[in-house]
């Protein structure tokens, strides 16, 4: 069976004959059914592996929820016992251990600024974020209002299942 997109350019030229007159639309229509039954047939093949495809990506979605689960607990211990060590370190005075293999030190950390209340930060030590309101937009276009930058579009889709 030929691939899709020969069907697609089979059909076309073949309905580009009949309107420029060369074949008689009665004489293409046999043709035309069985391209377009096999153009039927390969849609819903498409569906079939997209389906497949739509799977295969929830699966890898659930993997990264997981890995990422796993992250976070990781991440978690790992601070843990950093902390022990260092209030271990901290409580006996231990300021370095010269191991050969995992020499260990207390180090001093850059400064930083240290939030107490944010209500009471000056508005020009922050960042302002402008982000594009699309249901605005839509709404506004939907409307008759003209938007330089935008227009109102609707596209189609194909939909299997």
């Amino acid at each position: 069976m030929a691939s899709i997109y020969k069907l697609t350019g089979d059909y076309a030229q073949l309905q580009q004959l009949v309107e420029n007159g060369e074949i008689d639309e009665t004489q293409a229509a046999d043709t035309f059914d069985a391209i377009k039954a096999d153009l039927e047939s390969k849609a819903v093949n498409s569906g079939y592996v997209v389906k497949n495809l739509e799977a295969d990506v929830e699966a890898r979605a659930e993997a990264i929820k997981q890995l990422s689960e796993r992250n976070k607990k990781t991440k978690k211990a790992i601070l843990a016992i950093k902390q022990r060590a260092m209030y271990a370190m901290e409580t006996a005075d231990i300021k370095k251990v010269n191991d050969p293999i995992m020499p260990v030190r207390i180090k001093n950390n850059p400064e930083k600024a240290d939030i107490i209340d944010e209500k009471n930060i000056p508005a020009f030590y922050f960042r302002q974020k402008y982000e594009l309101d699309k249901t605005k937009l839509k709404a506004d276009l939907k409307a008759g209002k003209p938007v330089t930058g935008a227009k109102l579009t609707r596209e189609t889709r194909i939909e299997w299942g």
